[in-house]
């Protein structure tokens, strides 16, 4: 189910507003009505059903439909005496953890890696 108090887009990855989330039984088969950002940065008024579907074909996915957008953290990956350490805490951005890492001016001390990864529901 999605969680229309975080942040959406559709399932093809087009950025997603939301302006009003009409449910529980009195919006109709599409209650949740917002806009989509096309490829030409235009955004298209649109809406959905409760459960972010854009189409009313319960069985077909559309590349319109809703989900809730991925949440991306980073980790620091140090080297240690004979293998690579995490170092055991995860960054709600690159600028965090490269903070953490003392990474100032191209600077890279003893990190190996800082890697990127995602968090949340992935039905793409």
């Amino acid at each position: 189910m999605i969680d229309y108090n975080k942040p959406v887009e559709t399932r093809e990855g087009s950025p997603a507003r939301i302006y009003s989330t009409d449910t529980g039984g009195n919006g109709g088969t599409f209650p949740i009505h917002g806009a989509i950002q096309d490829c030409s940065g235009e955004w298209v008024i649109t809406s959905w059903t409760e459960s972010g579907r854009h189409t009313s074909a319960i069985t077909i996915d559309s590349p319109r439909d809703l989900l809730n957008s991925l949440e991306y953290r980073w980790l620091n990956i140090y080297h240690g005496a004979d293998r690579l350490d995490p170092a055991g805490k995860v960054y709600k951005s690159r600028a965090e953890a490269d903070e953490a890492a003392g990474v100032l001016n191209g600077s890279i001390g003893t990190r190996a890696a800082c890697v990127k990864f995602y968090i949340g529901q992935n039905d793409r």
